[in-house]
């Protein structure tokens, strides 16, 4: 909400107080949350504005970029001596390097596709309920047209997922990790509440059109 008013060139006072709070509570998920708020600002705003889409863009990550720095310097007597200890320690230097940044291993794909319909001990890859599966099918046909932006979103959080170098970036740079899957999670249950409505307004033929494609 808090980037949504910037895009919208309203007052910046929530996103600062978001972001003061999420470095509080750690640097490293507040790294994770930074990569996607830069998507969430570039598809928003080129979709909100189909005129003068570049100067648009640039004023709102401008923006974005001022009320971020403000957040920071806000709590910045607790965050930069945590960032400070952590460059100095030894952690800081880890990185074990990817065997292949494209692909993964065809089992890991197995177990990805079982941990998608029946959740596992892992945060590798989320677990997701039969509404949620349907939700995510149903966005990309005509029932999903009006959710552009939800499905870029959801698009390119699931090649974060389906690519080793996503879980790579989103871990910064270290090793491959998949605990940024809150994100992906999230926009699931924005994919639910987009489409359950029109998912339950379908007729009974096109209900068994979609469980015979499922």
């Amino acid at each position: 909400i808090g980037v949504d008013r910037l895009i919208d060139k309203k007052k910046p006072w929530l996103m600062i107080g978001m972001i003061a709070l999420a470095a509080l509570n750690g640097f490293y998920f507040l790294y994770m949350l930074t990569c996607f708020i830069a998507v969430y600002i570039i598809i928003c705003t080129l979709y909100r504005y189909p005129h003068n889409r570049v100067r648009e863009l640039i004023g709102a990550v401008l923006r974005n970029i001022g009320a971020y720095i403000t957040g920071i310097l806000l709590v910045g007597i607790v965050f930069l001596p945590v960032i400070a200890g952590y460059l100095g320690s030894m952690r800081s230097g880890t990185s074990i390097a990817m065997q292949n940044p494209f692909v993964y291993e065809w089992e890991d794909y197995q177990e990805m596709f079982i941990s998608i319909i029946a959740p596992q001990d892992t945060w590798d890859f989320p677990g997701m309920a039969a509404v949620g599966l349907l939700s995510f099918v149903f966005l990309y046909t005509p029932l999903g047209k009006r959710w552009k932006q939800l499905r870029w979103g959801m698009g390119i959080a699931a090649a974060f997922m389906v690519f080793p170098a996503g879980g790579y970036i989103l871990n910064g740079f270290s090793y491959r990790s998949g605990r940024w899957m809150f994100m992906l999670c999230f926009l699931l249950a924005l994919t639910i509440t987009a489409m359950l409505p029109s998912m339950l307004s379908l007729c009974r033929k096109k209900k068994y059109k979609a469980l015979v494609v499922m």
